[in-house]
């Protein structure tokens, strides 16, 4: 991952930062979940939260850290019941496989009546993600050599340099991957929809109070990085749609763990 994609994509979840946090009072003490190199912890404490940050073992940000994260094991949240007052994720819940768990856990670390603010990837990502897929096939080469190492997707890169079958390669080239943990390319278009994420939370145990576009555009391969602004990405964001949402919400009464009504 180049520097010029790290600073492109800092300041894009900054941005998406600033925009999401209207609500919770300043002092209050904050939770981030999947903090990555800790831009969005540092930034919270910067705005006067007291923050705590996690993220599993192995997070591929972990040498960039600007601020303290601990490591956990992705399902118990190192911390004891009804500390926080609030709960952070930032393009985090998709990759959890275990998804219900991770709920059940966000609720008990919570204080009573405390919130959780989750930003999520939306279809509108989705869908121009999976139409800059192909152009960043174009772009890199598809043939015997496979793709060319210039990418800024490491994952893909990777999984590409171990592919040994020209029909696999091919394949790959053909169907965008999955982002998340869940589903395939196409099914995305619905799980990151408004739609998909007020279902799960629901599901989940969750009140959602409110939600909203963090108005900025941009895709999963970052082809044109750090060659748009934030002003261009905002105005895209009207015709294009919104990368992101966030979602605030509060536990719902008498839900137990993995969404069953306490008797």
């Amino acid at each position: 991952m180049t520097c010029d994609h790290l600073n492109s994509l800092r300041l894009i979840r900054l941005e998406e930062l600033s925009c999401a946090f209207t609500i919770i009072p300043a002092g209050s003490r904050l939770l981030e979940i999947g903090a990555g190199a800790g831009w969005q912890a540092r930034a919270l404490a910067e705005f006067g939260y007291k923050v705590e940050a996690i993220d599993v073992h192995g997070s591929r940000y972990a040498e960039h850290r600007v601020w303290p994260v601990t490591s956990y094991d992705g399902r118990r949240i190192p911390f004891q019941s009804s500390v926080f007052d609030a709960v952070f994720t930032s393009n985090t819940l998709e990759h959890v496989p275990h998804i219900e768990v991770l709920q059940d856990e966000i609720r008990r670390v919570l204080k009573p009546n405390g919130l959780a603010v989750h930003i999520v990837p939306t279809g509108f990502w989705r869908f121009w993600t999976s139409l800059m897929h192909y152009l960043f096939v174009v772009r890199t080469g598809v043939g015997v050599l496979g793709f060319a190492s210039k990418s800024n997707d490491d994952a893909l890169t990777a999984r590409v340099r171990t592919t040994h079958s020209l029909g696999a390669l091919l394949r790959k080239a053909a169907f965008p991957p999955r982002h998340g943990e869940r589903g395939n390319s196409i099914t995305e278009l619905w799980t990151f929809s408004r739609w998909g994420w007020l279902r799960l939370f629901a599901r989940t145990g969750w009140q959602v109070e409110s939600y909203k576009p963090l108005r900025l555009f941009y895709t999963g391969y970052q082809i044109c990085g750090a060659h748009l602004s934030l002003r261009v990405r905002r105005r895209l964001s009207k015709i294009l749609g919104s990368a992101t949402m966030v979602y605030i919400a509060r536990p719902k009464p008498n839900v137990a763990s993995h969404g069953e009504a306490r008797t």
